[in-house]
């Protein structure tokens, strides 16, 4: 479910502002993408957490397009390690 106008997750609830507006950035992001929607709550955290502790100023804060490549390249690969792992399972 994509979070909208001041809407998060819980577990973003104490975050600072920047990080929250940031986080909630990401996994409405991954979610687009298919991710599972803990796992985009839990990696646009992270995410929001390492960018605004990296950078300072706002304009740094924008995700740039190899960043958004390589969330998308995570995402990709965890939902192929699930499914192969739903595969072998099968058997």
């Amino acid at each position: 479910m994509p979070w909208y106008n001041g809407d998060y997750p819980p577990s973003y609830k104490n975050q600072p502002i920047a990080v929250r507006e940031k986080g909630v950035e990401i996994a409405n992001a991954l979610l687009t993408e298919g991710a599972e929607e803990g796992v985009a709550i839990a990696t646009g955290l992270k995410q929001a957490r390492l960018l605004l502790e990296n950078h300072s100023d706002q304009h740094a804060l924008e995700p740039s397009d190899l960043y958004v490549n390589q969330l998308k390249i995570m995402i990709l690969q965890k939902m192929i390690t699930q499914m192969m792992h739903r595969y072998a399972e099968s058997f």
